[in-house]
This record gives C-alpha cells, sequence and structure tokens, in this order.
C-alpha cells in the first residue's frame, strides 16, 4: 500500500508553461484526501516550491534543492545541509580548473547569486573571498561544462552527490540527493521506503528511484532514466502525475 507519494516538479508536474494542469492536480488532490501523504521532491529551492504550493492552495511538505532542505505541511523546516565552508571551495575549485561554468548557486530560501554575477574564470582569490561570504548558505550548484570534462569533476568531486541532467550537472553535500531526502522524510512520518512512490523525469530523480517501493518515470524521460524505474507513465503534458496516482494509488 502507497502511503506517501514524491513528485518531482519540472517536466514533472510542471507544464511546459509552468503551470499545474487540473487532471495533476485533482489526482493529488484526493490521494491527500484518502491519507495519502503526498509531497514535492525538487531540486528547486523552498521559496520556488512554496510559490507554487500557494498558488495552487497545496499545504504539503517538500523536499528542496536536491534533498538539502525538507519543509512540512506547516512549512516547518525539519532538515537542512548546506556546504560547508570546505565543501563550497572545494566544489568551485574544481568546476573552475574544468572550465565548467557557474549557472547558479541556490540558498536555503532564494537564488543567493545567478551565474553572470561570477566570473568566467575563477580565481583563488575570489573563490576564497566569495566562500568566506557565502560558508553554509550555498546549498546546491549547478554548473555547465562539456562532456568531456565531465570525467574529471566527476573524479575531483567524488565525495560529493553529483546529478547529470539535460545540459547541466548540479552538487550538493556528501550524502544529500533526492533519495536521501525521501528517506529522512518517511522516518520523520514513520513511513517505509517500501510504501512510497516517486514521479520523476531526470538524472537527479534517480536516487529517489532507488529508494522508493515504486518508481515511475514519465513518458518523455531518457531511455537511460526509465531503465531505473519500475513502470513508465505518459508525459507530462498528457498528465502523466495523474495517470500514475490514478493507476498506483487511486487504483482505477
Amino acid at each position: 500500500m502507497i502511503k506517501c507519494i514524491a513528485i518531482d516538479m519540472d517536466g514533472t508536474l510542471l507544464q511546459p508553461n509552468l503551470t499545474i494542469s487540473k487532471q495533476d492536480l485533482k489526482a493529488i488532490v484526493e490521494a491527500n484526501n484518502k491519507g495519502v501523504d503526498v509531497i514535492i521532491n525538487s531540486g528547486r529551492s523552498y521559496a520556488s516550491i512554496h510559490f507554487f504550493l500557494e498558488v495552487y492552495q497545496l499545504s504539503i511538505s517538500a523536499v528542496s534543492l536536491n534533498g538539502a532542505n525538507i519543509h512540512n505541511e506547516k512549512n516547518t523546516l525539519i532538515y537542512n545541509r548546506p556546504l560547508n565552508e570546505r565543501e563550497l571551495s572545494l566544489s568551485l575549485q574544481a568546476f573552475s580548473r574544468a572550465h565548467f561554468k557557474i549557472i547558479n548557486l541556490l540558498g536555503g530560501a532564494l537564488r543567493l547569486v545567478n551565474g553572470p554575477v561570477l566570473p568566467e574564470n575563477l580565481t583563488d582569490e575570489y573563490i576564497a573571498s566569495f566562500v568566506q561570504a557565502y560558508k553554509d548558505n550555498i546549498y546546491k550548484i549547478s554548473a555547465l561544462g562539456r562532456d568531456h570534462a565531465l570525467s574529471q569533476v566527476s573524479a575531483e568531486l567524488n565525495e560529493f552527490e553529483l546529478a547529470p541532467m539535460d545540459q547541466s550537472i548540479e552538487l550538493t553535500a556528501p550524502g544529500v540527493n533526492k533519495g536521501t531526502g525521501l528517506i529522512k522524510y518517511c522516518e520523520e512520518k514513520g513511513i517505509h521506503p517500501d510504501e512510497t512512490m516517486a514521479i520523476g523525469d531526470n538524472g537527479n530523480d534517480v536516487s529517489m528511484f532507488h529508494q522508493a517501493g515504486l518508481a515511475v518515470a514519465m513518458g518523455h524521460a531518457d531511455q537511460g532514466i526509465k531503465h531505473e524505474a519500475d513502470a513508465v507513465t505518459k508525459t507530462n503534458t498528457d498528465h502523466g502525475v495523474a495517470c500514475a496516482i490514478n493507476k498506483y494509488v487511486l487504483q482505477r
């Protein structure tokens, strides 16, 4: 019996125009009304997730920043893991050496720094100054680089959590990913991981696929992502979230 549904946002719950379809919203509300704990599990910051929850009047919990923050349905922070001073410095240095462009650095509440603010080539002096200013306030780094440099970065940053995305890579602290975020949330709520369903479409969703009792990939996901899932639903534009909830939770 599924007691918790963890849903990714971009490419999964959200339509291309960044809205939630009536069909998906209806399925979420019906599952919630039946006592199923529906949560968001996203790489977005909590502030960004909370905006959508308010717009669609959803009082549900959220795992944000690829597992670095967890907020309950009352907006209370129940888990928090930023990059510490050493981790932030090492990651910026490694991305700089591999000529990766920092797209953004996300804090617990707001986007602190957008890509263009950072120099194209980060000097040691700049990194040291930046780390002192933002240590313990950065939770996730997104960076863009060439494919051939990915192995170099992965080797240098093998202690961190690295999630390959469509055109970038996302970094969080060691042991912090969507899967561990789901586990921590389940522990808080007394739910066994086997009683969860995870729905997603991208590289950062694989970790929660591995932890969930039932992993469902979106219909438009790459074959590699689908291979990691137990089942495949329809695309986001065909209301794949609603289809999965109706089939596996509401059983209709």
